[in-house]
């Protein structure tokens, strides 16, 4: 039996016996080439000498891989990281899924029981804090990447113009893959073949393709009181001989932001929040931003107003970790929402009336009690 046919047979048992996994695989074309198995997102390319040193059950596993590399977006969602650090992070999310569905893996596939259930992301992230805590530390996973095959980024041009279907000369998209996956989802759910730790990854992988920017603005946004007015129409709608009333958003009331200074927020991470501040400040144009930094206790305030050229956020104190002291202290004159930047590794605060954001680098593994969470890139 030759590479081709080997190939096609593995796809074969993945339909029949992971049908989430092998309806995937059809999604992506075969062609020869390349030093192990890799995908872009719309082909897998093969090397027959190495596909030659598989077993069966090993070559069904490798296939089963690249899928998640699609189906989990790592092809789109490298960004700027370095790529080969980004592949071995994402191999140390994918592989124990991998094997708790049953499935068989080459020898010296990545494998580290200390990364179970986190995003690629926060992986990435927390081997960079390794590396630089423990520059000759080991620390970073067992195994051999190409043990299990790679991927490259996705070719340029696989997102579709906008308003255009995609062609085929395009490739799978991010979008496309986001669909694919939750369809496959939606029809082997009915026959209980899917896993739910890799159902989570799937939600994470969602979640974790969102631009966090994104996801701090529409807080803001959802933040700003509005009205509606006949006098300024939803232009939308003129063209089509519709007057509909428009939104009118008015001057936001007080944004807060609080700090964690016990060494949880580096410099680094307050320099990308504080241009991402400074724009929020410019565009929604709060009546003022109140700035509290905070340990176990407040140790220090600043506020900005819509005139200030720059928003710039720095690292106070240091010391243990609590969040009620800065939620005490915004309680005192209530903004319209507050944005904490810390890591969590803190008591669990009461409740306030207005709505939190929880602002952690993508390695933080905890959850708020409260609030929503936006994890960002503490290392990109």
């Amino acid at each position: 039996m030759n590479t081709e046919q080997r190939i096609s047979k593995a796809r074969t048992h993945l339909l029949l016996d992971h049908p989430w996994f092998g309806t995937l695989a059809l999604r992506l074309k075969m062609e020869a080439g390349g030093e192990t198995i890799s995908t872009d997102g719309s082909v897998l390319h093969y090397n027959k000498d190495w596909v030659g040193k598989l077993t069966d059950a090993e070559l069904i596993g490798v296939m089963a891989h690249e899928v998640m590399h699609c189906a989990l977006l790592h092809v789109f969602r490298g960004s700027n990281r370095k790529w080969n650090k980004w592949n071995e992070a994402c191999d140390l999310v994918i592989n124990p899924l991998l094997t708790a569905e049953g499935f068989s893996l080459p020898a010296g596939a990545m494998l580290d029981q200390q990364y179970i259930g986190m995003t690629a992301e926060q992986v990435y992230a927390l081997r960079k804090q390794q590396e630089q805590d423990d520059p000759q530390g080991s620390g970073q996973g067992q195994g051999d990447s190409s043990a299990t095959g790679d991927f490259q980024p996705a070719p340029k041009g696989t997102e579709p113009d906008e308003g255009n279907e995609p062609s085929e000369a395009q490739g799978m998209s991010e979008t496309d893959w986001q669909v694919a996956a939750e369809q496959a989802s939606a029809v082997t759910k009915r026959f209980g073949s899917m896993g739910a730790d890799t159902e989570r990854a799937l939600k994470a992988a969602r979640q974790a393709s969102s631009d966090w920017r994104a996801i701090l603005r529409e807080f803001v946004e959802q933040a700003l009181p509005s009205d509606y007015s006949w006098s300024s129409p939803n232009r939308r709608y003129v063209g089509s001989g519709l007057y509909l009333p428009g939104v009118i958003k008015e001057n936001l009331p007080k944004i807060g932001i609080a700090v964690d200074t016990s060494g949880s927020v580096s410099q680094a991470m307050l320099k990308q929040f504080s241009a991402e501040i400074t724009a929020i400040l410019h565009e929604a144009r709060p009546e003022s931003l109140q700035v509290v930094y905070c340990n176990t206790t407040v140790v220090g305030e600043e506020e900005f107003s819509p005139e200030d050229t720059e928003v710039i956020l720095h690292a106070r104190g240091g010391g243990g970790t609590a969040f009620q002291p800065a939620l005490d202290r915004f309680n005192e004159d209530p903004p319209i929402c507050v944005i904490y930047l810390t890591d969590l590794e803190g008591p669990a605060p009461i409740q306030p009336e207005y709505p939190v954001l929880w602002a952690v680098p993508e390695f933080c593994r905890m959850q708020p009690s409260f609030g929503q969470l936006v994890r960002y890139s503490a290392y990109a």
